[in-house]
């Protein structure tokens, strides 16, 4: 999945110790772009065209540790499956990403943390529960792991 050049703008408060930098980005402010063909590859192979996934974000949110670069945050969306026009469930992933180490049932992965040119790696694994969709159910392989892999470049202004 390549989401390369979406992301928000959110607002952010440093904690009266100077320490930390507790951040929020607004829903309507965060851009992530649809599981499809051009965006994503599934066993080396792009989606095929009438597969798509819409990814609706409800909230974001978190803190990042000012002198070691460590950051968690809040993630909350729906998921959207299309066939063609047909929509299917929604179904709903919340999960905690972090620049640690983030434990699944079937996965594992570690982040990066924030460098000194504000890049670095937030991974989360969210539990994906069965949405009751038999068909939805059945083909996404429900309830599984989701892992989340996102290179991150924060700025402050």
């Amino acid at each position: 999945y390549n989401a390369e050049g979406y992301g928000g703008i959110g607002t952010y408060k440093v904690t009266a110790e100077g320490e930390k930098a507790v951040f929020q980005i607004p829903a309507d402010n965060l851009k992530i772009p649809p599981l499809e063909f051009s965006t994503t590859r599934f066993l080396g192979l792009p989606l095929p065209p009438f597969l798509k996934i819409v990814i609706t974000p409800r909230s974001s949110s978190g803190e990042i540790d000012l002198r070691n670069g460590e950051a968690r945050m809040a993630f909350d969306a729906s998921f959207q499956l299309f066939v063609g026009s047909l929509p299917f469930t929604s179904i709903s992933v919340v999960t905690d990403l972090t620049t640690g180490t983030s434990e699944g049932i079937f996965q594992r992965a570690r982040g990066e943390s924030i460098g000194g040119g504000g890049e670095g790696r937030l991974v989360g694994i969210a539990k994906v529960p069965r949405t009751g969709d038999a068909v939805m159910d059945t083909f996404l392989m429900l309830p599984t792991d989701a892992l989340a892999d996102l290179p991150v470049l924060i700025s402050f202004s």
